[in-house]
């Protein structure tokens, strides 16, 4: 947008499916009025085209977020799911959080040395944002997470999940009208001991 290029994440998602590149902006305001510039790359070529986003002032009025389902969790074939649905004008969008962090920090791992890699991909709905959680030391990928949006679901899953993953999450729903919270305590009914990492 104008000279700078857009971070997905938070306020800004993007995705490919097929041939067509996809961006969607939540709670635009004024600020956000700009050229826009898609830009593709290959290894023969560059090509781009672009557009005008122009948003009015009429077009400030709007509804506080709310959520239709709280937050709640489930547990199905070794895979931790929290969902939630929101509603509200703009949009909300929704960030997930754990021990007072954003869930990219996934601190389950946090006594061991790893980086997160973020890989996108194709999804039959949406773009999914995938956080492979690679321990350096170990030389494997310990933990994978995906956030995904479904028209008014919110879903995070963790693959995998242990004892470390138990706790209390938070989804934050926000818009430029205001901002709502939702949790739910995380007990695991079938626990991997073997992965347990203490906390000293």
């Amino acid at each position: 947008m104008g000279a700078n290029k857009v971070a997905n994440g938070g306020r800004y998602r993007y995705w490919q499916k097929g041939f067509d590149c996809c961006l969607e902006i939540f709670d635009c305001d004024v600020s956000d009025s700009s050229d826009i510039i898609c830009t593709v790359k290959s290894t023969n070529c560059i090509v781009s085209d672009i557009t005008v986003l122009y948003v009015n002032d009429d077009d400030i009025a709007g509804i506080e977020p709310k959520f239709r389902q709280n937050l709640k969790f489930d547990e199905i074939n070794n895979c931790l799911q929290l969902s939630c649905r929101v509603s509200g004008y703009p949009i909300p969008y929704v960030t997930f959080h754990f021990r007072n962090r954003r869930i990219i920090n996934n601190q389950r791992i946090n006594k061991q040395k790893v980086s997160i890699i973020n890989y996108q991909r194709k999804g039959k709905f949406r773009k999914y944002d995938i956080y492979f959680v690679y321990d350096l030391k170990k030389k494997e990928i310990i933990s994978l997470l995906y956030i995904d949006r479904r028209d008014d679901w919110w879903l995070l899953r963790i693959n995998n999940p242990t004892v470390d993953d138990e706790g209390k999450y938070v989804a934050l729903a926000r818009n430029r009208i205001g901002r709502i919270f939702s949790s739910c305590l995380v007990i695991l009914s079938d626990k991997n001991l073997s992965a347990y990492i203490t906390d000293v």
